[in-house]
Order: structure tokens, then C-alpha cells, then sequence
């Protein structure tokens, strides 16, 4: 039986009355939700007393009615003009939290204290993730339902005036139709989490990351502290769970990303005139309310984000853990700390050599210490070689959500995005956008496909290396407009065998200057071209290393000379 819930501050339309002070009241279950709604749970027999369910709903109504009266002025006539954004939105009801008397779970006995230096002590870059340098990230949810603009959509069709009017002319007015009305459209009839498994492992990812919850607040997991996830409503099955036994199943590892902390405020309405279903009293365990943007993440807030976080670790025990951005509030680090804490102790426990990450913000990383940097796209990622491990999560698509129309990136273009991270001690974290039924589209299996059968060449030059004193030469950093030429070359070694991966085919020859006579310790003796059978023609001196090339490219996008004879360690 999930947790109650209470209301954990004073209502501000009821203060502004000065008349009542809105009630701290437990919410066991919504008397008011819809049919399709009804939990696993309701017929466990544990019900309230006829007298308490009046109490309760008249408290609710209460805060409710008080909250629409003080809108209903601001509201405009039908037909008149649109509904314009204010710069300070008024605030809406309280927050809804989990009633936890004692807060979320202590740490757990283990190496890691809840103190920054004892997390950065213990903290180590997996060997595990050094080798993989692949993982593909699953992202997709309830935001996939409209399959228009973004995965922002539950923010936007409250606060963004296209998006409002697209979602009312398709779906209804947002007082009639909420986002909560997806949820029924949900179905991931065609989720085949074991065929995408079979697909991440072909194109040689080392692990795979699942979304637990985005930012919407519809969890994908099978939670004991909701009853909006995906087993109770929706789908109706754990599709985390399922992605994660799938994984695991074939070698690889498993991740989770969480991003509740942003479900404060994501889904705060803009327009401010236009009715909505997000203050109804009975949605509220789902909707939150969501609170004014800047206000501070109470301490309620701050442990049930905790609780829900630590069953997933127990439930899942995911490999890595990574966040949203709307976690490097400095504010939030003891929270933090307990976290990555509770996060270490349990992999400890379990013998499982664990990665948290952490975004990087204007105030610096999410994690003081212990995390390993996280980048959001391409362009944010590091241009010069890192003492470091970092990983950059970059989508597929054009968005991190499928959205039809949405261009798909070539296979040419996530090799070699790939091939950049890799040389200069990175892991690439590519994105894939199942639609709102659970299947991958066409052309993203195209493109994943692609890079299959890239790998099935080149792998030997990602997985398992490490990277060379230099990144690369030629141009290092593709300027706009810039693409890459037969000059352009990318290192990386294992042992003391160079690989270097031209990032455009060159013609008859390639000359890598970085290998000059005399340049690196030890003689070239031998070098071979990965896909091709026979070793390949060289001479060495002064301008460069001057390989003579096959007619014929043995593979698209990059190619690999794999070189010995050097003293690399």
C-alpha cells in the first residue's frame, strides 16, 4: 500500500483571505479518480471511515473551490482573445507530498558516509565504463502520447501559447482534457524491450540506461509510493523493470536516469487565464501541484524525491545514475550526498562497481564530488584530451523525444561523434526515441544498424582502449559549415598498439604526421587496415607516417589503421 500523503503548506489563496488556514490533511487515496485509473491496489480491503472521507474531501474542496474563485475573474469569455503569459504567475496550492515521519531511508551500512569527502574517496571511474565507451540511452514516457513539439509538451500546453492552442484543438481545452488524459493512450502495446536488447547489443553498447521518470512525473517503474506509474495506470507493466532484466540478460550493463527533482515546478501554468486541471485537488498526487518557478524545494519535497530514488536502487539496482540538470542547486547537496551515498553503499554491498553522473552547471557540477562529469549534447563536450572519464548524452533524433518529422542523425554522424569522444577519454551516451506504442522507428534501426556494422570493423579501435598522449591531427574542431578531410585522425591504443581512425576516406595514401621519425618512442613495423586481410605498404621519415592505401574503402564513414612497432605504455 503506497505511503499517504499531506498537504505540507499553508494554502496562499486561503491566507490571502485571511479567514482559514488550509488544513494538513491525509491523502490515503483520491476519492475522485477515474475508472482507468484504479490501482492493483483498491481491493486490498484497507479503506477510511465514511465520516473521515467527508472530512477529507470537504478540506479538499475547500482549498480547491478557494483557489478557482480567486482565478475565476481572470478567466476570459469564450471567444475572446487568447490567454497571454504573465512574468509572475500567482502561486498555486500547496504541494503534495508523501507523509514520511521519519523521512526517507537512512544509509545504508557501507564505505561512503553522507559527507563529500568521503564520497569523493570512494568514488572511482568503473574499468567496466573505461571499456565500453557505448551506451545507448531509452528515452521516452507519457510525453510520447501527443507526439507534437517536444518531450516539454506537459509544460508547454499550459504555458506556451502555440502549444496550448495546438493541444486544445486536437485534444480539448486543458480544463477538460489535461495531461493527465494521456495516460489512458499510453499503451506500449509494441514495447519489445528484449528485441531492443538484442539491437543495443549488436551495435556493441556496453550498457544501457532506462528513464525511470521524467520530468512530468509519471514513473515507469513499479512503485510502491504511487499509483501513477506505468503498472497501475497506462501500460499496465514495469518498463524499466523489463528493459532492465533484458539488458542484463545479454552482458550489458544497466542505468537509470531520474529527473523527479524537476517536477517541482515543470508543469507550472504560464497562462494564467486560461482553465486547467492542475490545481484540481484530485489530481493532485500526480500533478503535485506544481509550485511557482524559484521556489525553494521544501525539506517534504527533498525526502519523498529521496524515498522514491532509493527504491529504484533496491528495486533495480542500476549500474549508474544520472540526473537532470534541476539537480546543481547548491542547496540540494546534503540531499545530494545522502543520495550518492545511499547509492554507493548498495553497490558496495552488492559487489557491483557503480558510476554516478553529474551535470555541469553554472555553479559547477551537480556532485561536488564523487560524480563523473555528464554533458547534454555534442557541443557541450570536452575539446581537449581529460585526465577525467565523462560521458555526453546526445540524441538520435533531432529531439530527445520522438516527435514525428523529426530528423534522424546518420550512421556517419554518431561514429564519428563517437570516434571523438573516445579519443579523448570520453564514453558516448546515444539517445534512441521509441514512440508513445514502445517501437523504434524505422530510421533510428537504420541508422543503429549502420553503426552495427561500423563496429563490426573498427570495434577493436573503441572498445577496450584507451587514449593516446594526443586526441588527434588535422582539425581537431570542425568549424560551421567545416567538414572532415583525408588529414583528419583520431588515436586511440591498446597496449602498445596505436589505432588511427581517418575520419574521411584520404585516396591512395594517408600520411599521419604525428608519427614522424624519431616523434614517439619505438619504429613502425607493421600496419594494418581493420576490414582488410593483408598488411599494408608504409615508409616512415621525417614529414609523417605514409601509408599506401587499398583501392577500395573497406567500410563507411571512418577508417582504422591499426599500427605496431611503437613503445605507447
Amino acid at each position: 500500500m503506497r505511503a499517504a500523503m499531506f498537504s505540507e503548506t499553508r494554502s496562499p489563496v486561503l491566507s490571502s483571505l485571511g479567514a482559514v488556514t488550509a488544513p494538513r490533511f491525509q491523502l490515503e487515496r483520491s476519492t475522485r479518480r477515474p475508472a482507468w485509473c484504479r490501482s492493483r491496489m483498491d481491493g486490498d480491503g484497507r479503506r477510511a471511515s465514511p465520516a473521515r472521507g467527508l472530512r477529507l474531501r470537504a478540506a479538499v474542496f475547500l482549498v480547491g473551490a478557494c483557489f478557482a474563485i480567486s482565478l475565476a475573474a481572470q478567466v476570459p469569455a469564450p471567444g475572446g482573445p487568447p490567454a497571454e503569459p504573465e512574468v509572475e504567475p500567482p502561486e498555486g496550492p500547496p504541494r503534495v507530498t508523501l507523509d514520511l515521519p521519519h523521512g526517507a531511508h537512512p544509509v545504508p551500512p557501507g564505505p561512503v558516509a553522507a559527507d563529500w569527502d568521503s564520497i569523493g574517496k570512494f568514488a572511482q571511474t568503473p574499468a567496466w565504463l573505461q571499456d565500453a565507451k557505448l551506451g545507448i540511452f531509452v528515452f521516452w514516457g507519457l510525453f510520447n502520447v501527443p507526439d507534437h513539439g517536444s518531450d516539454w509538451y506537459p509544460r508547454k500546453m499550459y504555458s506556451h501559447e502555440e502549444d496550448a492552442a495546438w493541444h486544445a484543438a486536437h485534444f480539448g481545452a486543458q480544463d477538460k482534457f489535461g495531461y493527465k488524459d494521456f495516460i489512458p493512450k499510453f499503451t506500449a502495446k509494441r514495447y519489445d524491450p528484449a528485441g531492443l536488447a538484442d539491437l543495443f547489443a549488436r551495435v556493441g553498447a556496453g550498457y544501457v540506461v532506462g528513464l525511470a521518470e521524467f520530468r512530468d512525473g509519471f514513473a515507469l517503474y513499479d512503485s510502491q509510493y504511487t499509483t501513477w506509474d506505468a503498472v497501475d495506470m497506462g501500460p499496465r507493466r514495469d518498463l524499466l523493470g523489463e528493459l532492465a532484466t533484458a539488458t542484463r540478460a545479454r552482458g550489458m550493463k544497466f542505468g537509470v536516469s531520474y529527473m523527479r527533482m524537476a517536477h517541482w515546478t515543470f508543469m507550472f501554468p504560464r497562462l494564467v487565464r486560461m482553465p486547467h486541471d492542475l490545481f484540481d485537488p484530485a489530481h493532485a498526487e500526480f500533478y503535485g501541484p506544481p509550485q511557482r518557478p524559484k521556489t525553494p524545494v521544501s525539506a517534504a519535497f527533498q525526502e519523498e524525491w529521496l524515498v522514491r530514488l532509493q527504491e529504484i536502487i533496491d528495486k533495480y539496482q542500476p549500474d549508474t545514475l544520472s540526473f537532470d540538470g534541476t539537480l546543481n542547486e547548491r542547496a540540494l547537496d546534503p540531499l545530494k550526498a545522502r543520495a550518492a551515498a545511499y547509492f554507493f553503499n548498495r553497490a558496495a554491498g552488492a559487489g557491483r562497481e557503480p558510476a554516478l553522473f553529474t551535470m555541469i552547471g553554472e555553479a559547477g557540477p551537480a556532485f561536488p564530488s564523487g560524480g563523473l562529469r555528464e554533458f547534454e549534447r555534442q557541443g557541450r563536450a570536452p575539446k581537449d584530451l581529460t585526465s577525467d572519464v565523462w560521458q555526453v548524452t546526445d540524441p538520435l533524433m533531432e529531439r530527445f523525444g520522438y516527435i514525428s518529422g523529426n530528423k534522424t542523425a546518420t550512421a556517419g554522424t554518431m561514429v564519428r561523434r563517437l570516434v571523438e569522444n573516445t579519443c579523448r577519454n570520453g564514453t558516448f551516451l546515444l539517445v534512441v526515441s521509441p514512440r508513445a506504442d514502445g517501437s523504434l522507428p524505422y530510421e533510428q534501426r537504420l541508422t543503429l544498424n549502420a553503426i552495427a556494422g561500423w563496429m563490426d570493423v573498427n570495434g577493436e579501435a573503441i572498445r577496450g582502449t584507451r587514449p593516446w598522449t594526443i586526441p588527434g591531427e588535422g582539425a581537431l574542431v570542425l568549424g560551421q559549415g567545416q567538414n572532415y578531410g583525408g588529414r583528419d585522425i583520431r588515436f586511440t591504443r591498446r597496449g602498445d598498439t596505436l589505432y588511427a581512425i581517418l575520419m574521411d576516406w584520404p585516396g591512395s595514401e594517408a600520411v599521419v604526421t604525428s608519427l614522424a621519425s624519431g616523434a614517439t618512442p619505438g619504429t613502425v613495423n607493421r600496419v594494418w587496415l581493420l576490414g582488410h586481410s593483408a598488411p599494408l605498404e608504409f615508409t616512415q621519415d621525417a614529414s609523417g607516417l605514409k601509408v599506401k592505401l587499398p583501392e577500395e574503402a573497406p567500410c563507411a564513414h571512418a577508417y582504422t589503421l591499426k599500427i605496431h612497432g611503437l613503445k605507447l605504455q
